[in-house]
């Protein structure tokens, strides 16, 4: 087939075709592993109408090991269809083979490349007119399978409806080649002549303490900030329009330096430099995402999400040679006010393992270096090792210690009380430290008064411990990549919990909780209403605020009318006296990833509490000297209860701190029944009540017997603080 037109410049210099074999098998479909198939969303942007299945199946003689794609296209508005396949690391390749076995609807077969820093590339196309099994080959003249990551196949819809089965096999590319890239590539979009308006502002970022949170202002309003820019005038007057004050930029250093010493981002800094015209300040992710000519040098490091474990020499060193030619490039660069640092996945410093679902960073050299590290400073001998984690044999060192296995997998059930579990949990929540620490000094040191913030995941997804930020002296901002998915069934209290939980984790630091609002999430487009419900409810928790993803019309409105609420309530001051316990190890060292218990009770807390107007926050057994400043405390959801935190709770009890228990069988981290009694004057609630009025589906209306469990909660926390 002809390969479609470039869409975008080829962007690097082959290193050569040592490393490309005379032939190489992307899929022969005899495993399923690392495939994802998914319906695109309909023309109007809403959820996708179109369904997508795959198995293996038997086509014949010839290709007995095949996938079968079944698709159907319901209605008119429905648009496509993708299965995406992992490219391993590879040379450049001269063609692209495939068999297909056609389903006579008359829609196409098209096939997409994603290249670093050249986005997704077209490859080539194929209407799927016929019914046998053909072989199809395509050029690959404008792509460059060593920048590849990953193949898309597409199944568009071209006018026919209804239920249809395309099977493919054999999908591999042949014809290694040394194929030199056009000397003028330069990384960065292209911005279309002077901005549509231009503004003249300071770009002072300063972080300022507002009760016991902190606020990041930009010229004394919050940051209010955008994930993606588009370099046209349209897309600058929505932002206006919106009130936002900032864009976020995510780049990655596979697509920044994709062959050693690129350093062409003239494209780039003129980009920065236009939205800095049109008085917008630049929040700049440069994360750690390895390019493929590294990864190729680092075979015995196991890949996850595009990396290997960040702590590996090679790529400290690589990664902060590239940090030093390119951070200063934008020295000069008023409006580029936060730099973001990251350790892979999806730019965040998460740790890339849920329990019950082992990581394969674990196999990492210098993973298990680390670890062996962290655990000798721990035991200090063997010997007291050996007695902690119950390890039978005499001569077993700390030298030769590996991460344990889980229990079961995440759907559980099981609780884990093991030492050796314990140990492995705590050095993976406290990986980000260390790992985003040098980076940060870095930033600071090349780029003087920018801030540095970090990313996470869902708290929900327990890989990282955000109330260790304490530790982490040169990061100013923390940020849960929140999303408002399907299931919280238009009500804010879910992304206000977690808001909480990082208020909680930084309250009475200089850091900034810089959350993300990802609202329209698997529901489609959000809306204006979508803005003004979601986003307000923020303000006491937040000191700054991200919206995700890009601009568009249908909600530009509401976003402006959110952000014009959050910028006089973000920097009022805060200083609530109610706390909602939040068990950390329970949540991440003891259950198994499929128990959201605490998710739902701080989700059930945010409901009960944000509806009556009560100013709340979050502690943990890592923010117990937090007590002192609160006069309720709310123990819900917690059957493993930490030492510690039974101690300083019923200390707090006595000295005179109220008190709300939910009625459960505690434990501590070994096991065994916990110290904890409930105090005399505690108000006490049924075992699980706040977890049961999360707002999420039989939870979305209060039974009569929740509402009248609430009202008395609500009323005795009110008496509380009126003494």
């Amino acid at each position: 087939m002809r390969a479609l037109l470039t869409l975008v410049p080829a962007t690097v210099a082959v290193l050569g075709v040592a490393w490309a074999a005379d032939r190489l098998v992307i899929s022969d479909f005899r495993t399923m592993s690392g495939i994802v198939a998914a319906p695109w969303p309909d023309e109007d942007g809403a959820a996708p109408t179109s369904t997508i299945t795959i198995a293996t199946a038997d086509g014949g003689p010839q290709h007995p090991s095949a996938l079968r794609l079944d698709y159907e296209f319901p209605s008119a508005r429905s648009t496509q269809v993708r299965l995406d396949l992992p490219v391993p690391y590879c040379g450049n390749y001269a063609q692209l083979s495939l068999a297909v076995r056609g389903d006579g609807s008359g829609n196409v077969l098209e096939v997409w490349t994603s290249e670093q820093a050249r986005g997704w590339h077209g490859v080539g196309s194929l209407p799927l007119d016929f019914t046998e099994w053909r072989e199809v080959t395509m050029r690959l003249d404008d792509s460059f399978t060593m920048l590849a990551t990953t193949l898309r196949v597409i199944v568009r819809r071209a006018g026919a409806l209804g239920a249809h089965t395309v099977t493919l096999d054999d999908i591999t590319l042949t014809g290694p080649v040394d194929k030199p890239l056009p000397a003028d590539f330069a990384y960065g979009p292209r911005v279309p002549g002077p901005p549509p308006f231009q503004r003249e502002c300071g770009f002072r970022l300063e972080k300022q303490r507002a009760g016991d949170k902190t606020v990041a202002l930009l010229d004394g309003e919050p940051l209010a900030c955008v994930l993606d820019a588009l370099p046209t005038p349209e897309y600058l007057e929505l932002a206006r329009r919106a009130g936002v004050n900032s864009f976020a930029l995510d780049l990655y250093w596979r697509d920044l330096e994709p062959e050693p010493g690129f350093d062409r981002w003239q494209p780039l800094q003129e980009f920065v430099d236009w939205l800095g015209q049109a008085g917008f300040g630049v929040v700049m992710l440069v994360n750690i995402h390895q390019p493929r000519w590294l990864l190729a040098q680092c075979p015995e490091e196991p890949v996850v999400g595009d990396a290997i474990y960040p702590g590996n020499p090679l790529v400290r060193s690589e990664f902060t040679r590239f940090l030093r030619r390119f951070l200063p490039t934008f020295r000069d660069a008023r409006n580029l006010v936060v730099v973001g640092v990251s350790t892979g996945g999806e730019a965040a410093a998460s740790y890339p393992e849920v329990p019950g679902e082992p990581s394969r960073w674990r196999e990492s050299p210098t993973l298990l270096a680390d670890f062996r590290a962290f655990l000798r400073q721990r035991y200090a001998t063997d010997a007291a090792w050996r007695e902690a984690w119950e390890v039978p044999e005499p001569e077993a060192s700390i030298a030769a210690a590996v991460p344990p296995q889980p229990l079961g997998d995440g759907l559980g059930p099981w609780k884990d009380f093991r030492p050796s579990w314990h140990d492995w949990r705590e050095f993976t929540d406290g990986f980000w430290v260390p790992q985003t620490a040098w980076q940060a000094k870095l930033v600071k040191e090349l780029l003087p008064g920018r801030l540095v913030m970090v990313r996470f995941g869902w708290p929900v997804f327990q890989c990282e411990n955000v109330f260790l930020a304490r530790q982490a002296p040169d990061v100013d901002l923390l940020q849960c990549m929140d999303a408002v998915p399907t299931w919280e069934a238009a009500t804010p209290w879910f992304i206000v919990s977690r808001a909480a939980l990082y208020h909680g984790a930084l309250r009475g630091t200089d850091k900034v909780v810089f959350t993300e609002a990802d609202i329209g999430h698997n529901r489609g487009r959000p809306t204006d209403a979508d803005m003004t419900t979601y986003l307000p409810p923020l303000a006491p928790f937040i000191g700054a605020l991200w919206y995700y993803r890009g601009l568009h019309e249908s909600f530009v409105s509401g976003l402006g009318e959110a952000l014009g609420s959050l910028r006089s309530a973000i920097p009022q001051a805060t200083s609530p006296r109610v706390g909602v316990f939040y068990g950390q190890k329970y949540a991440n060292w003891t259950q198994h990833h499929a128990n959201y218990a605490n998710e739902a009770m701080l989700a059930g807390a945010a409901r009960v509490l944000g509806e009556a107007g009560i100013p709340w926050t979050v502690l943990s057994e890592y923010t117990l000297d937090s007590l002192r400043d609160l006069e309720v405390l709310i123990v819900a959801d917690n059957p493993v209860l930490p030492e510690e935190a039974a101690t300083a709770i019923t200390a707090f009890a006595a000295a005179g701190g109220s008190v709300a228990v939910e009625e459960t069988p505690r434990t501590d981290l070994r096991g065994q029944r916990s110290s904890f009694a409930v105090p005399a004057a505690a108000h006490r609630l049924p075992g699980g009540f706040l977890a049961s009025v999360q707002p999420r589906g039989e939870g979305l209306q209060f039974t009569a017997r929740q509402a009248v469990t609430r009202n008395r909660l609500v009323e005795w926390i009110e008496s509380r603080l009126a003494q």
